[in-house]
């Protein structure tokens, strides 16, 4: 009897050998193209990937070990309202302004941990 995995092992293995076959046959056509694309982004003067944009949001778990605290701790202070967030589905999300603004001015009160 022949299994659904039998099947799918010997397609996984003529696929293999079909793509290899194709490499190996087109193989200088293919270094042709990478090295004309790579001679076109030197011609270019392409500097190195931008660096990625700036965060704009926390989570909790984020802002915990930002302020070496517990998240549970974090998750008080959204909830007293003291720090603006922002609810998408389950997720808590807080703007790096708003962290910032907050750090500013946030002082922990003796006998109230955070």
């Amino acid at each position: 009897m022949i299994s659904n995995k039998m099947i799918v092992d010997g397609m996984k293995e003529a696929l293999t050998r079909a793509f290899t076959a194709w490499l190996n046959e087109n193989r200088d056509a293919l270094m042709k193209a990478v090295s004309s694309s790579l001679a076109v982004e030197a011609q270019a003067g392409r500097r190195e990937p931008a660096e990625p944009p700036p965060k704009k949001f926390f989570t909790p778990r984020q802002l915990a070990a930002r302020w070496n605290l517990h998240h549970v701790s974090v998750l008080r202070v959204l909830r007293l309202g003291d720090l603006p967030s922002l609810r998408v589905g389950r997720r808590i999300l807080v703007s790096v302004e708003a962290v910032e603004e907050y750090e500013k001015g946030a002082t922990w009160p003796r006998g109230r941990r955070g």
